[in-house]
């Protein structure tokens, strides 16, 4: 395990976006991980790479529910996509 590795911040960037849209309707732990992620790193991202997470998370939770699939993942995992939606709409 490497510890206190650096990343620059637009490896960050594309690391937290792309772990996001992996994790997006699945019902695992990766969930809850990228949501623990993100909030961990967000001082790394920009205001817009804040805001485009937040705006795909949206995006996604709407088409799910336009589609007629319901929720987000499993309950747990729409409540995490939904509060991480949050914070970074806060900051």
């Amino acid at each position: 395990m490497i510890e206190n590795a650096s990343v620059p911040p637009h490896t960050m960037w594309t690391l937290l976006l792309c772990g996001v849209r992996y994790a997006m309707g699945r019902r695992t732990g990766v969930v809850s991980e990228m949501s623990r992620y993100v909030r961990v790193h967000h001082k790394s991202l920009d205001v817009w790479h804040r805001a485009q997470i937040a705006r795909e998370i949206r995006e996604e939770i709407e088409r799910y529910e336009r589609l007629g699939h319901g929720k987000l993942g499993a309950d747990c995992d729409h409540k995490d996509w939904v509060e991480l939606a949050e914070f970074l709409e806060a900051l």
